[in-house]
């Protein structure tokens, strides 16, 4: 069906899921009738409940309603006038062509964008950083809330890595399996985490004309108390203490594919031993960047603005606080022991803060220049005190090292990027 519409000219409609709440996507009496959402030009991912009990369709079964309503805006005959006139050489009346009547027609259809059965978001509006604006609009996720989708979607997979080798691993079958399966469920429970990061200075958008039926402003900011609860899911399930904590039998178990072909050389594959480091490397630097882009620092600044007097609002100051506190949550009070997956994040971090000070990105805002500097010299005095604790070799020399490049950082000079415009 998906093909088929681009076929008759459909584009993609990421924003296609959002037209559907959770109660009715899990009702198979529902979707069999109005789909998995307003559109089969959506990417969207087999329907998985969190209880088995409400399992609804995996997949899609028919068109939604604004794929109707493009269709009908595509192919609705409105140009013809009951009269006609005879073709040359054929005894066939030919409709006569009115373009008013066909602009007349166009626009009545058109102006039906607000209706709620009638979401619409594409390709453009689907990215991430300065695309990124409207967490509704996403590959890959479901319904008309993003954020508990993710919050089920990573619940479920975490409660399947402890059951993963007796689920994918059958008698007289190797361990490869399990890693693919492994793997997969890492980029799931990444991806369902990264679509959260539009909410942060995000706005539902719309492309309504004015005089429109119910028409709606093209930006709505996403209310703060919903940005607040995206954040907080990022920082425990992208940054949180045990997210990349598996169990030894597990990690063990991760066996390489040992398949070979006359044409492949051993080793240009990768490692035999799973790399869980690098793993959690690429995946939490990813949710970072998403966070810490230039273009989403300025819509943080950017969204306060138009915020009605007395709304409240996400402001950087609050992003990095939040971030600060889960990344170097075992330097609070009682320090702990700093185990060496979130070592690797917190250098990360803090590669990021002081990049951000000595040689920003073109387009980083100045107010997040300055609030990295201040943070960084919180984190100083706060890695100071956990110094004086009892800890093991590892978390004392990554402390000493970490508070050292601080103070290299507050006291080096700013490059001042020459592609830097605020």
């Amino acid at each position: 069906m998906h093909e088929i519409g681009h076929t008759l000219g459909l584009r993609h409609n990421f924003r296609g899921s959002a037209g559907v709440t959770r109660a009715q996507l899990a009702d198979k009496s529902y979707t069999r009738t109005h789909a998995h959402g307003v559109s089969v030009m959506d990417y969207s991912p087999p329907t998985l409940a969190l209880d088995p009990a409400k399992q609804g369709d995996y997949y899609a079964s028919t068109v939604g309603t604004y794929d109707r309503w493009a269709i009908r805006y595509g192919y609705t005959p409105l140009a013809t006038s009951q009269s006609g006139s005879t073709a040359k050489g054929s005894g066939d009346m030919m409709p006569d062509w009115q373009p008013d009547a066909e602009l007349k027609g166009l626009r009545s259809i058109a102006r039906e964008a607000a209706d709620p059965s009638h979401l619409y978001g594409t390709d453009e509006d689907a990215g991430f950083g300065g695309l990124g604006l409207d967490p509704t609009v996403s590959r890959y996720d479901q319904t008309d809330d993003p954020l508990g989708w993710a919050r089920e979607r990573v619940s479920l997979i975490n409660s399947l890595f402890d059951s993963l080798p007796a689920r994918m691993v059958a008698p007289g079958q190797g361990y490869a399996r399990l890693r693919a399966a492994f793997t997969d469920l890492l980029n799931d429970r990444w991806y369902a985490t990264l679509v959260t990061t539009k909410y942060l200075g995000g706005a539902m958008t719309a492309r309504d004309h004015r005089g429109d039926p119910s028409a709606r402003p093209a930006f709505v900011t996403v209310p703060a108390a919903v940005q607040r609860q995206a954040l907080a899911f990022i920082a425990e399930a992208g940054f949180g203490e045990e997210v990349y904590r598996f169990s030894p039998q597990l990690l063990s178990h991760l066996g390489p594919n040992r398949w070979r072909h006359w044409g492949s050389m051993p080793g240009t594959d990768g490692r035999i031993d799973f790399p869980l480091h690098d793993w959690a490397m690429t995946q939490q630097s990813a949710l970072l960047g998403q966070l810490l882009d230039p273009a989403v620092l300025s819509r943080i600044r950017d969204a306060e603005l138009r915020a009605p007097p007395g709304e409240p609002t996400v402001t950087i100051p609050e992003l990095f606080a939040t971030l600060t506190a889960a990344i170097w949550s075992e330097t609070g009070t009682p320090s702990r022991n700093i185990t060496s997956v979130r070592r690797d994040l917190q250098r990360l971090y803090l590669n990021n803060l002081i990049r951000m000070i000595v040689n920003p990105l073109p387009d980083t805002p100045e107010d997040a220049r300055t609030l990295a500097r201040s943070t960084l010299a919180e984190l100083g005095a706060q890695l100071d005190r956990a110094r004086r604790a009892e800890l093991d070799a590892y978390t004392r020399a990554h402390l000493v090292d970490s508070r050292e490049r601080i103070n290299q950082a507050l006291h080096a000079q700013l490059f001042q990027n020459a592609g830097l415009t605020r």
